[in-house]
């Protein structure tokens, strides 16, 4: 069998090991910058849907804010959430380096 292997990842001490499929330990699934801005997006854009569902259509623009702040970090590169999960000491991924 192939093994896989990702482009960009990072193996530190601390590190889940998540076991592949077949038992196998290859696949190691690390908390980085990068899922830690798709973590904070997906958070906030889902309480946003929520909020507006539940109590006003004016929590959309939470939504919206997300998504334009994501659209602008994928040009420019800078991403607010990115440099305070640096500071809490997240490792760097692929994208926010």
């Amino acid at each position: 069998m192939s093994s896989i292997s990702f482009p960009c990842h990072h193996y530190t001490p601390g590190g889940i090991v998540v076991e592949a499929l077949n038992g196998s330990k290859d696949w190691r699934f690390l908390m980085n910058i990068d899922r830690g801005v798709f973590a904070i997006a997906g958070t906030m854009t889902l309480l946003g849907a929520i909020l507006s569902a539940a109590f006003s259509p004016w929590w959309l623009l939470l939504v919206g804010f997300v998504g334009l702040n994501l659209l602008q970090s994928s040009v420019t590169g800078f991403c607010p959430a990115a440099m305070v999960l640096k500071r809490f000491g997240i490792n760097s991924g692929c994208a926010f380096q």
